[in-house]
């Protein structure tokens, strides 16, 4: 999650069991919410996104202990695995809605994927 007062992204890497990125995502949210909140709406994002592309058994990270400690299965990721999720994020307050990257990384996050 990044943002600023008027407007936020969303960053969402989706990875197979060997960590190779399979998908991603990035989207705007027009109406920033508080962080505890904006935290649990990424979740959300990320959820319904694995859920359209058939990922069904999936293990999901975020910021948050509060949001991973009340979604059972969730947990807090490591600050350096999130790097790939923050670029996205920040790329997002720039895109008119939303990107999809289906079975190839985004270029912007490449490298961080490599190093998480």
């Amino acid at each position: 999650m990044e943002g600023s007062q008027s407007k936020a992204g969303v960053g969402v890497v989706v990875r197979d069991g060997g960590g190779q990125v399979i998908a991603a995502l990035c989207k705007k949210l027009d109406n920033p919410l508080r962080p505890l909140e904006a935290e649990a709406k990424a979740t959300e994002i990320g959820v319904t996104f694995a859920r359209e592309i058939g990922v069904m058994d999936a293990t999901f990270e975020g910021d948050s202990l509060v949001v991973c400690n009340a979604i059972h299965g969730l947990t807090e990721a490591n600050p350096t695995v999130n790097i790939p999720t923050h670029v996205l994020a920040q790329q997002a307050v720039n895109v008119e809605d939303y990107l999809v990257w289906l079975e190839e990384c985004p270029g912007c996050i490449e490298q961080a994927c490599m190093h998480a």
